[in-house]
């Protein structure tokens, strides 16, 4: 039986980065809170493979994925939808309002877009760019090959670029 500090010092720090990749999935807090939980309980009880767990980050993630997919297609989802997600942003910036203002609608934009991409894509973009994690944390997580990742990628920000252009010249939002 695993202690319970072990669990705080090798799980609970990835908590934040658990709860943003569970709410661009499941689109609102509350049912990214539920994911997050359900996914502390289903470690807990799979402790025993703690030990031979080589990234545990990647596993953690792995396990948030999945339970986001399974409710997603039990349709457990709450209906409400998030207005918006808070990427990383640079606070240290300071704006005015009216370069506030654009730079938030972008970001809605850009946000927006993410959404129309197909599942696999959203989720490797948010994982590469968003959260910065390695294309082999990647692959653990969404139990990928290499060259899958890295195609999918590719594929995905030229699909968000083709979008933006295309928003761009029609003057679209």
């Amino acid at each position: 039986m695993m202690q319970p500090w072990i669990f705080e010092q090798q799980v609970v720090p990835k908590r934040d980065k658990m709860f943003r990749f569970a709410l661009r999935l499941m689109g609102n807090p509350e049912d990214a809170r539920d994911i997050v939980q359900d996914a502390f309980l289903k470690i807990w009880n799979q402790q025993k493979q703690l030990y031979e767990v080589e990234n545990m980050e990647a596993w953690c993630m792995r396990i948030v994925k999945n339970l986001c997919l399974d409710s997603l297609k039990a349709g457990k989802v709450r209906k409400e939808a998030i207005k918006s997600v808070q990427m990383n942003q640079s606070d240290d910036y300071t704006a005015n309002p009216y370069q506030q203002a654009e730079k938030e609608d972008n970001m809605n934009r850009i946000r927006r877009l993410i959404d129309e991409l197909p599942e696999k894509f959203r989720m490797i973009i948010h994982l590469r760019d968003i959260e910065e994690f390695s294309y082999k944390e990647i692959m653990e997580m969404m139990e990928l090959s290499l060259d899958e990742v890295k195609v999918n990628l590719f594929r995905a920000r030229k699909m968000l670029k083709d979008k933006l252009i295309k928003n761009h010249e029609y003057g679209l939002s």
